[in-house]
């Protein structure tokens, strides 16, 4: 059977041109935020190793919103190889709020693009192509903290606390170390939504 629809990647300088990743939440995505966002995952190096991205039956997802996408299940993805299923199901899993609350590198990287206090913010970008960023002093950390605190209901959260949990992603390739650097800290790979031209072109035939 012929694919409805064809997936035309690149990555130049026409990237530049692309809309700034999706900002909503993912409940709110259009099939086009969707897209973007399987695109995205799909094209990590991580994930070509397996010769993915090739294969990857785009057309299958053009018609699914961001609430469908949350609600797949793995029968819903009988057509995939098991490997490959658990793997979008990890992803779209990543994206649903989870019970246990907020999820702190979420938080610094919203807190990052929408500050609580736009004048006056805690953190700030020191390289966005390459998701590194810092808190800007001590005084930022300690309020930094707070706000985390009272996220998680903590009233005695700390900078020291919260660099701590920080230190915990680093396994998992989700932020990342910038050595040397006091207050400094790097999204990784594993992490989505503060990217601004590294999402890929496409369209359908």
């Amino acid at each position: 059977m012929t694919p409805c629809c064809s997936v035309v990647l690149f990555d130049s300088a026409a990237a530049s041109n692309v809309r700034s990743p999706m900002e909503r939440l993912p409940s709110e995505w259009d099939n086009d935020e969707v897209l973007r966002w399987l695109i995205t995952i799909i094209q990590r190096p991580t994930v070509a190793k397996s010769d993915i991205t090739a294969t990857f039956p785009f057309e299958r997802f053009r018609d699914l919103n961001g609430n469908e996408l949350l609600q797949l299940k793995e029968t819903d993805l009988n057509f995939l190889p098991p490997e490959r299923a658990q793997y979008l199901l990890k992803k779209v899993r990543d994206l649903t709020p989870r019970s246990q609350g907020p999820i702190l590198w979420q938080f610094l990287r919203d807190e990052l693009q929408h500050p609580e206090n736009p004048l006056d913010p805690t953190m700030e970008w020191v390289d966005r192509a390459e998701g590194i960023f810092k808190i800007r002093s001590a005084r930022s950390a300690k309020i930094l903290a707070e706000m985390w605190g009272a996220r998680k209901g903590n009233n005695n959260m700390t900078y020291a606390n919260l660099s701590k949990a920080i230190r915990t992603y680093y396994k998992q390739d989700i932020i990342l170390a910038v050595l040397h650097v006091r207050y400094t800290y790097q999204f990784g790979p594993e992490s989505t939504g503060w990217r601004i031209t590294s999402d890929p072109v496409w369209h359908f035939n």
